[in-house]
């Protein structure tokens, strides 16, 4: 679904999707990589404030790719593609907690990431 403004379009879910599937993507490889290193180094648990920092990384990726893709309110899709991460990855991953003050603060910086990741996508639009 894209808006038109002008002769240009200004929104997509196709650039969303696959944004998010690209954030989905970067913390598998993330987390594969996380386990990698537990797995040759003497360390039993990676502290879970990692797994969030990439977390976040990988939705700043996939907002990125989604403003590239569109060319137009990189922000919004960035947004967008933050949102759209955290229920998935809640649905895949589990809900419990969700709902707590900790998790929405969470839910907002990652919403956050992904909005910049999206300014920054612009940036690299061709």
């Amino acid at each position: 679904m894209e808006s038109n403004l002008n002769g240009k379009a200004t929104f997509s879910m196709g650039a969303i999707f696959k944004g998010t599937l690209i954030s989905l993507v970067s913390a598998t490889v993330f987390s594969l990589i996380a386990a990698t290193y537990l797995l040759i180094t003497n360390i039993t648990v990676l502290p879970t404030k990692w797994l969030f920092y990439l977390g976040i990384l990988a939705t700043a990726i996939g907002g990125c790719q989604a403003a590239r893709r569109i060319k137009a309110k990189g922000w919004l899709h960035g947004a967008l593609v933050g949102v759209l991460f955290l229920i998935l990855s809640y649905l895949l991953f589990g809900l419990e907690g969700f709902i707590g003050h900790i998790r929405w603060s969470k839910a907002l910086i990652t919403i956050i990431a992904g909005s910049i990741g999206g300014m920054f996508g612009m940036l690299f639009a061709r």
